[in-house]
């Protein structure tokens, strides 16, 4: 099952529940294995390019990526484990060849640290740049929370409570948030301003369903919210449900599905894009003239490539 918690926002006669995460993944199946082996999610019956992450799916499509998840509006999304610095041992020790997993360092070296009345937490990325936080919350175990970056976190809340219908709460007493039944949606200000589109990044758009999709789009254009896709049956659709994509705070696409929306069929989906079939990448370059995969030379963590590399390669290990 998945998250079915009915949040009215105020002001609206439509309530909308959080549905799904979408991720871009050169491999779906490689994917849904990566996130069952390392997350504990469990992956959808009949379907190869969706997990069940205690309650919440993420969907891992085949498309082109543009970058990581860091610089878009959509920072992170965050996992909840009983005992992190047991997790995180057992991830480095996993490492990073083939679909392996990149840890983010602490500047001590920790793969971990403890922030004094919150929890424990780590960051981690997956083979396609997806940037995942983990904690140690007991009271909230599984998928966690979802982190925005926004040029005001007060007005990107306040959109997603009057518009999406979050009830409003205080994790830990310590950070403002939204509740959408078990997930919470969290805010960070961005320094550098306006955040990159989500759109073609490791996490392309989040997502809520509605029974009528219709209907409730006629709520969301009372509300002034702008379209950019209007409601339609997708081509490839596994169901007659309706998706649509609304323009969200802060450059993130957020789409809104009718009860039963089941994703869409992809001819590639259960294979690995490669080089014949992408068209050819130009990376960020650096002042000398070389590549900056990773934006590690320009200090920007909205250009990159995913991390993910052929099983077998010949490397040493890198975390």
């Amino acid at each position: 099952m998945f998250v079915t918690v009915a949040l009215a926002a105020p002001g609206r006669a439509t309530a909308a529940d959080y549905h799904h995460v979408h991720i871009t993944s050169a491999s779906p199946l490689q994917a849904v294995d990566w996130y069952a082996r390392h997350m504990g999610c469990e992956p959808v019956t009949d379907r190869s390019d969706a997990a069940n992450c205690y309650g919440v799916e993420v969907v891992f499509v085949p498309q082109t990526t543009t970058g990581t998840s860091q610089g878009t509006g959509i920072d992170h999304i965050g996992f909840s484990v009983t005992d992190l610095p047991a997790k995180m041992a057992e991830l480095e020790a996993v490492g990073v060849r083939g679909s392996g997993v990149r840890l983010q360092r602490n500047e001590d070296g920790s793969t971990w640290r403890d922030v004094p009345g919150l929890f424990k937490i780590a960051f981690i990325f997956d083979p396609w740049g997806t940037r995942i936080e983990l904690v140690e919350d007991p009271e909230t175990l599984g998928f966690h929370h979802v982190h925005l970056s926004a040029v005001d976190p007060d007005a990107t809340l306040a959109w997603y409570r009057d518009v999406m219908g979050g009830a409003t709460a205080s994790l830990k007493g310590r950070l403002d948030g939204l509740r959408f039944g078990d997930v919470w949606f969290l805010v960070s200000r961005n320094a550098a301003g306006m955040p990159g589109s989500t759109v073609e990044r490791a996490i392309d758009h989040i997502a809520f369903v509605v029974d009528d999709l219709d209907s409730a789009a006629d709520d969301l254009r009372g509300q002034d919210v702008r379209f950019e896709q209007d409601p339609v049956v997708p081509e490839g659709g596994r169901t007659a449900a309706k998706r649509a994509f609304l323009v969200g705070p802060d450059n993130v696409r957020v789409a809104v599905v009718e009860t039963g929306f089941a994703g869409v069929e992809s001819d590639i989906g259960s294979t690995i894009l490669t080089t014949d079939v992408l068209e050819p990448y130009d990376t960020p370059q650096t002042p000398w003239g070389e590549p900056d995969l990773q934006g590690i030379w320009t200090s920007s963590s909205a250009v990159g490539i995913p991390f993910e590399r052929p099983a077998g390669t010949e490397a040493d290990e890198v975390t």
